[in-house]
C-alpha cells in the first residue's frame, strides 16, 4: 500500500523487488503534501537502504517490512513493552516514526486506540487491562 491509502481506496504496488517509490519526491498524497511511504509500516525510501544493508534484508517484500519494523521497535525501546503485553506503553515510544500511531504529531489521521488494541487482540496479541 502507498501512502494516502484509505480504507476502500487503496493505492497498491505488486514489486517487491525494491522500494517503490524514489526520493524526492515520491507522491502527492494530499494538496501540497509529499510523501515516499510505502508498504506494510509506511516505510520512508530514504530509510530503506540502510536497513536493507543492517539486516541484510533481500527485498521490500513483507517478511522484509516486518524485520524492519521490528528493528523500529527494538530502537525505540519498545519491545520490552510489546513481550509484556502493555501496548499503551509500546505506542507511546513508537508514535514518534508512525504517524497513524494514537498521540502521534504529525498532524495526520491516526488510527483511534479502540481500533488498534481490537486489530491486535485480533491478531492474538494480548495487553494488559489498560492495554
Amino acid at each position: 500500500m502507498l501512502v494516502g491509502s484509505l480504507p476502500g481506496n487503496l493505492t497498491l504496488f505488486d514489486d517487491y523487488s525494491h522500494h517503490p517509490l524514489p526520493e524526492p519526491p515520491g507522491i502527492q498524497y494530499a494538496p501540497g503534501a509529499w510523501s515516499t511511504a510505502a508498504g506494510r509500516y509506511q516505510i520512508l525510501s530514504r530509510y530503506w537502504p540502510h536497513y536493507q544493508r543492517l539486516l541484510g534484508l533481500p527485498d521490500f517484500g513483507p517478511e522484509s517490512q516486518d524485520r524492519y519494523a521490528i528493528q523500529q521497535i527494538i530502537e525505540q525501546g519498545a519491545m520490552p513493552d510489546v513481550k509484556a503485553g502493555r501496548v499503551r506503553e509500546a505506542v507511546r515510544k513508537c508514535n514518534n516514526i508512525w504517524a497513524s500511531l494514537p498521540g502521534s504529531q504529525y498532524g495526520q489521521r491516526t488510527v483511534p486506540y479502540h481500533e488498534l488494541i481490537a486489530a491486535y487482540r485480533a491478531a492474538g496479541g494480548r495487553s494488559h487491562a489498560d492495554g
